[in-house]
């Protein structure tokens, strides 16, 4: 047996036994599996996000035909509440910065508070440029959502992410590109240890626990869920550590994809928005660096969404996988990463599927479904939070789950996609060729046909502007002043700045050093 991937106190809060658990891909499977969850609670829903908006249709078309309780987010708490006069809803919300309220829906937390059972929390209590970044959702004591879709504008899609649908839409937005996400669901203890997580944040923001009672646990059925049939479960977090408090950083997330590439013998699949991450990039190349052969599969965006986020991230993404692709050739591995894209269809021309899902699969035995990027700030700024399965050797539902995901991905099915998808070994290989006959919707990620570097954008601006502090600001700023207290005010700054920047490096000294360490195993 492989060595254990979850181990509690280190990469894991605690190691739980669920007997039912899956996932929902897309917002279309999560808001109907929450939506028929919630509406049987009997006494309390706990709602922690990073962006609620209240106007959001939880049901849409065929599926909000015959609704016993309003679709739209707000409404439908409203009438659960008025519904069941003992019912509780808590909405622990990220309280954001300025540089999103043109993204968010106007004076959506202050609509939240119009029911005196329906009680928001803004969260503010974390260091400077953090954000409360965890996403789940606890319904009485009988099942836990978790991952990386909020109850907002923007997240909702089906399956098929058609170039044009009609129900992809929202009041704020109006309608928006395919969009790919994915939740998971848990019972068992794992929901009272997110109760009492959710308790005890709640009350270092607002004072005071909420007023819980102990409901006996039920079940309820979830339409739409992709099982997976593995009993060993693990909850993951990322929690800064506060400069005033009690609460020490916590890096069971970082630490838990670093235990989980050390340990991958055949092939690692990933599905996320981003990938910045030092600590990621340096531990896949020492396992480049070593046997037996790999796999690695990035599902990636075609392109960011904004240009914050391509001068934040996107080119310094670029540099990573450029020397993550070089590192595996050397080391006799295969690394591919694609994304993948809706065809034209009539007057409508193609786009590109969203990647916004944060998914990690090693072996086809361990699979992590979780809120955080493979960003710096994900692994030590944000507060995290992930759910993980892990079983002793190759699962055949996370199999399942893995090949329906790049199914969707490719436009494939059938036995076609199995054939193609399930096998681990050349998995990279199999890709590429699909890629190639371009009978799919998967693409090489645009970095490896040169946009990446061909943008003017990429031209003009240095290698090291990237931004993407992994330790809170407040940290530099005082390793900046204890440096020299004599300094003046804007040269501690700048030397600060100049440290953040240093935390990702890989056009210089770290990327050097680490590729001469590689090669030197």
């Amino acid at each position: 047996m492989s060595r254990r991937i979850l181990r509690p106190n280190d990469t894991c809060a605690a190691v739980f036994r669920a007997t039912r658990g899956g996932l929902l891909v897309d917002g279309r499977d999560y808001y109907r599996a929450l939506y028929h969850a919630a509406a049987g609670a009997r006494e309390h829903v706990l709602f922690a996000g990073w962006q609620f908006d209240t106007r959001v249709a939880l049901l849409r078309g065929a599926d909000a035909a015959g609704a016993r309780h309003p679709v739209e987010f707000l409404a439908f708490l409203n009438a659960l509440c008025e519904a069941r006069p003992g019912l509780q809803v808590y909405i622990l919300a990220w309280d954001h910065s300025l540089l999103f309220s043109l993204e968010r829906e106007p004076l959506a937390l202050f609509k939240l508070r119009n029911h005196p059972r329906v009680q928001l929390c803004a969260d503010d209590v974390h260091p400077l440029g953090a954000s409360h970044h965890q996403k789940f959702v606890v319904v009485d004591r009988t099942v836990a959502f978790v991952g990386s879709i909020d109850v907002c504008c923007h997240r909702w899609d089906d399956r098929r992410h058609d170039v044009a649908n009609e129900l992809r839409a929202d009041s704020l937005t109006g309608e928006y590109p395919p969009y790919h996400d994915v939740q998971a669901h848990v019972d068992g203890p794992a929901v009272d240890a997110l109760t009492e997580w959710f308790c005890a944040r709640w009350q270092r923001v607002c004072g005071a626990p909420p007023a819980l009672g102990r409901p006996p646990r039920r079940r309820v059925a979830l339409p739409a869920s992709v099982p997976i049939r593995v009993p060993r479960v693990g909850l993951a977090r990322t929690i800064p550590g506060a400069s005033e408090g009690p609460t020490d950083a916590v890096h069971e997330h970082r630490n838990l994809l670093l235990a989980a590439i050390a340990a991958a013998r055949r092939c690692i699949y990933v599905e996320n928005q981003y990938l910045s991450s030092e600590a990621v990039f340096l531990a896949l190349l020492r396992r480049f660096a070593r046997g037996p052969r790999l796999d690695v599969v990035f599902m990636l965006p075609q392109r960011t969404h904004a240009l914050k986020e391509r001068v934040a991230i996107g080119i310094r993404q670029d540099h990573l996988l450029d020397a993550l692709a070089a590192a595996a050739v050397r080391g006799g591995h295969r690394f591919g990463t694609y994304c993948s894209v809706a065809p034209a269809t009539g007057s409508t021309p193609a786009a590109q599927v969203y990647i916004h899902s944060k998914l990690f699969v090693v072996d086809d035995r361990f699979l992590l479904v979780t809120s955080a990027n493979t960003t710096n700030r994900s692994m030590g700024l944000d507060t995290e939070l992930g759910l993980a399965w892990e079983a002793d050797a190759a699962s055949p539902s996370i199999r399942r789950a893995r090949v329906g995901l790049l199914a969707e991905h490719s436009g494939l099915a059938g036995e076609e996609a199995r054939r193609l998808f399930a096998p681990l070994t050349g998995l990279v290989r199999r890709l590429d060729a699909l890629v190639a006959g371009g009978r799919s919707r998967l693409r090489r990620h645009p970095r490896e046909e040169g946009a990446g570097r061909g943008d003017l954008l990429g031209k003009l601006l240095p290698d090291d502007i990237a931004v993407d502090p992994g330790s809170p600001i407040e940290e530099v700023l005082g390793r900046a002043q204890e440096a020299d207290e004599s300094e003046p005010l804007i040269a501690r700054l700048t030397r600060a700045w100049q440290r953040i920047k240093a935390g990702l490096d890989p056009g210089h000294e770290r990327l050097a050093k680490a590729e001469g360490e590689g090669r030197g195993r």
